[in-house]
C-alpha cells in the first residue's frame, strides 16, 4: 500500500477569483483557515466536482483577484521565503486573513507592516480603524501631526471631518519653547488651548482663499434682496419718535404713519 508524503504531496484545486483562475494547492489554504478546510472537506457530487477543471472551477465570490493572488504568494511554500511585498500589498494579505478566519497570518502581517516605513500614515489609519489594529493609532497619528504637510481633500474624505478637526486643534495648540536668556531653541510645547496671534493674515488669506470669494448668482440675488430691504426697515425704526407706540403695520403703512405724524406737529 502506497503512503502519501505529508510535506511534498499536494492536492490541487483550481478558484476563479472574478475572472482569473488560480490552480493552488489546497493544503496552503487548509492549514491557516478553518473556513477553507469545511468548504473543501463537503463531499463532492460525482457528476459535477469543482474545482478539477477549467471549466467547473471553485468559486470565490467578493474576492478580488490580486487580493488573492498576494496571499498566495505568502502562503503557498514556493514563495513563501522569497516575496517582498509592499504595504499595499501586505494589505490584501491582511483583508484576506481577516475575511477567512487565518489567524496567524493576520498576526503576521500585522508584525510586519509595522516595520514598514513605504506608506502613507493615513492610509495606516484607515488600515487600522477598518482591522481593528489599536495598537497602531496612537502611534501613527503621532506621526500625521508631527509631518509637515498639511491635510487634503483626500485626508479628509479617508479620515473624516471630525477626526482631522480635533488632529488640527491639536496642532493649533502648538508653541515655541523660549529661554528668556538664550530665546528660542526651536522647541515646541503642548498648550492647553489654542493661543491669539497678532498676524495679519491678509495677503495669505486673499491668495490662498482666492475661490472662496467667488459668489454665486443665486447668493448674490439673495444679498441683493436684503441690501432693498434692510434700509427701509433699519430707517423705520431709528426715525420712529419715541411717542409713537410700535404696532404691527406693514413697512409702508408705518412709514406713511409716521410721515403724516410729523406734518400734524408742522401744523
Amino acid at each position: 500500500m502506497n503512503i502519501r508524503d505529508k510535506t511534498f504531496y499536494s492536492d490541487f484545486k483550481i478558484f476563479k477569483v472574478e475572472n482569473v483562475l488560480f490552480k493552488v494547492p489546497t493544503d496552503a489554504l487548509t492549514a491557516e483557515s478553518e473556513v477553507f478546510r469545511d468548504l473543501l472537506k463537503l463531499p463532492p457530487v460525482p457528476s459535477n466536482v469543482e474545482g478539477l477543471s477549467d471549466e467547473n472551477p471553485i468559486h470565490l465570490e467578493g474576492v478580488l483577484s490580486n487580493d488573492f493572488r498576494q496571499l498566495l504568494r505568502i502562503l503557498c511554500p514556493r514563495f513563501k521565503s522569497t516575496q517582498v511585498l509592499s504595504f499595499t500589498q501586505w494589505t490584501s494579505v491582511l483583508k484576506l486573513a481577516d475575511q477567512y478566519m487565518m489567524d496567524s497570518v493576520r498576526s503576521h502581517a500585522i508584525f510586519i507592516m509595522d516595520q514598514q516605513s513605504d506608506f502613507d500614515p493615513i492610509d495606516k489609519i484607515v488600515v487600522a480603524r477598518r482591522y481593528s489594529i489599536k495598537s497602531w493609532l496612537t502611534p501613527t497619528y503621532n506621526k500625521i501631526l508631527q509631518r509637515p504637510q498639511s491635510f487634503t481633500q483626500h485626508d479628509l474624505e479617508r479620515l473624516g471631518s471630525d477626526t482631522v478637526l480635533k488632529l488640527v486643534a491639536l496642532r493649533d495648540r502648538l508653541k515655541p519653547m523660549e529661554n528668556s536668556r538664550f530665546g528660542s531653541f526651536g522647541l515646541w510645547s503642548l498648550g492647553t488651548k489654542r493661543e491669539a496671534i497678532s498676524v495679519d493674515f491678509t495677503e495669505a488669506l486673499e491668495e490662498t482663499l482666492s475661490d472662496c470669494y467667488e459668489i454665486d448668482s443665486e447668493s448674490k440675488q439673495s444679498a441683493s434682496a436684503l441690501t432693498v430691504n434692510a434700509p427701509t426697515d433699519m430707517f423705520i425704526f431709528a426715525a420712529e419718535p419715541s411717542g409713537i407706540p410700535a404696532t404691527s403695520a406693514t413697512p409702508t403703512r408705518r412709514f406713511t404713519g409716521l410721515r403724516n405724524a410729523r406734518a400734524g406737529r408742522r401744523h
